[in-house]
């Protein structure tokens, strides 16, 4: 019974997270004003500007990979959370049910935020010998490599 009554202890880690959460949405919401900021300053093509929206588009994937940590271990752990939806499709497709379901939405978009993180570093790349155009290259096909394999791989939804 005292076991049974222990799981209550997750939700130490998902407060940690939750508070981790405000601190990158208020990161993401920094860096946007500082995109904001150095609008009227640009002259020519805006790389600079360019990065720091990137960098909020890969803030809000952390979010995301944060806010499916934070429903997993919850859902899995405390309690089942009830969606009350017309669609339940569109419910089933965020409810998590074990630890590989949320294994496998979390390297969803991990790789989703590296390929952000891998756009962001291409855009201010600079080519200096054949060595970085085929490092370039290389990264490209691992990325492309890597999602095309995610969409290979079974999905742990069909067999619920």
């Amino acid at each position: 019974m005292w076991l049974w009554k222990m799981r209550y202890l997750i939700l130490v880690p998902i407060f940690f997270f939750l508070a981790s959460l405000v601190y990158l949405i208020i990161l993401m919401g920094m860096r946007f004003f500082d995109a904001v900021e150095l609008f009227p300053t640009v002259k020519k093509w805006p790389f600079e500007i360019l990065s720091h929206l990137i960098d909020v588009i890969d803030f809000s994937l952390l979010c995301v990979i944060w806010l499916i940590i934070v429903w997993g271990l919850y859902e899995i752990f405390i309690n089942r959370i009830e969606i009350h939806s017309k669609d339940q499709l569109q419910a089933d497709q965020i409810r998590i049910h074990d630890i590989d379901e949320l294994k496998q939405k979390l390297g969803k978009v991990i790789v989703i935020s590296l390929v952000v993180h891998v756009f962001k570093h291409m855009i201010l790349f600079t080519v200096e010998d054949k060595f970085d155009l085929l490092s370039m290259w290389a990264v490209v096909l691992m990325l492309a490599g890597s999602l095309y394999f995610l969409e290979k791989l079974p999905s742990s939804e069909s067999s619920v």
